[in-house]
C-alpha cells in the first residue's frame, strides 16, 4: 500500500486500543485492525479484555488481539481504514489473517499454549511426525517463540478453541519451503484440515507466491487424502534427515 489516506489516524488508534474498555463501551460499532473485523460493541463479551496499568484493554472477540477500536475514539470504522491501520501497525510482510467457512487461520499466540501442548503432546501425533511429544506447558510457549517469525507456525481456531497447526520450515536440500500438519484427535476426520489448507493454496496462489510442499510418511493414510484432497499433487518419494535420521517421505506440491 503505497498511498496513506488515513495517516491522521495512526497514532489515535494506538491510543484508542489500549485501556480501552469504557471507550469501547460507549461505542456502536467496532473494528479490530489486526484481523480487519467490524462488529457491534456487544459483541465484546465481559471476558475479552486484559488487565493493564490503569485499566482494561479489549481483546478483539474474533482473533483476541488487541487491536480494537471502538467509533467512539472518534476513528471511522471502516474497512479501508482497518486495512491501512494494519498495514501500518503490522507491517506489511506479517502473515494476514485467513477466513474459511468454519475456521480463522492465524500466527500461534502466547495464549495458544494449553492447546499447543494437548496437540503437540499426544503421543500418537508425535510418533507419526516423528518430533517431539511435549510434556510441560514450558516446551509449548519455547514453540510459540520459535514459531512466531512470519507465518512459520499458524493455529487453526474454531470459536476460541486452537484445534490444529500447521508449521512451515525451508527445506534446504530440496531448494524450497515444505509444510506440516497436525489436528487435535476431537477434531480430526471433520474436513477441518482440508478446509485450512485449501484456503492457504488459494491465497498463495492468487498472490503469486510459491507453494510449499508436503511431505509425509509413506503409510500415513490420512494425510495423504488429505494432501490431495486440498490441490497437492505427488511428487516423489525421498529420504531426508529429519531428527538426525534417514527418513522415507512422500513429497506433493
Amino acid at each position: 500500500m503505497t498511498e496513506k489516506k488515513y495517516q491522521r489516524y495512526y497514532d489515535l488508534a494506538g491510543k484508542a486500543s489500549f485501556e480501552n474498555w469504557e471507550s469501547v463501551r460507549k461505542s456502536k460499532m467496532c473494528g479490530c485492525y489486526y484481523c480487519r473485523s467490524i462488529f457491534p460493541s456487544s459483541d465484546v463479551g465481559e471476558e475479552d479484555w486484559t488487565p493493564d496499568r490503569h485499566g482494561r484493554t479489549v481483546l478483539c472477540p474474533k482473533c483476541s488481539i488487541d487491536s480494537v477500536i471502538g467509533d467512539a475514539s472518534g476513528i471511522p470504522i471502516w474497512e479501508d481504514v482497518l486495512e491501512e491501520l494494519y498495514q501500518e501497525k503490522f507491517c506489511p510482510t506479517d502473515f494476514p489473517i485467513v477466513r474459511t467457512e468454519r475456521l480463522l487461520i492465524r500466527p500461534v499466540l502466547e495464549q495458544d499454549a494449553a492447546d499447543i501442548l494437548e496437540i503437540r503432546g499426544d503421543e500418537d501425533t508425535a510418533d507419526w511426525a516423528a518430533v517431539p511429544c511435549m510434556k510441560i506447558i514450558e516446551e509449548a510457549k519455547d514453540y510459540i517463540v520459535d514459531h512466531t517469525e512470519y507465518g512459520r507456525g499458524l493455529s487453526l481456531v474454531l470459536g476460541d478453541e486452537v484445534i490444529g497447526l500447521i508449521e512451515l520450515y525451508a527445506a534446504y536440500e530440496l531448494s524450497g519451503d515444505f509444510m506440516g500438519y497436525y489436528m487435535k484427535k476431537a477434531h480430526r476426520c471433520k474436513g477441518y484440515m482440508t478446509e485450512a489448507l485449501t484456503a492457504l493454496r488459494k491465497k498463495w496462489t492468487e498472490e503469486g507466491e510459491e507453494i510449499p510442499m508436503l511431505w509425509i510418511y509413506p503409510d500415513n493414510f490420512a494425510s495423504l487424502r488429505v494432501a490431495e484432497k486440498s490441490g497437492w499433487t505427488y511428487q516423489c518419494s525421498h529420504i531426508m534427515d529429519i531428527n538426525c535420521f534417514n527418513q522415507l517421505v512422500v513429497l506433493y506440491k
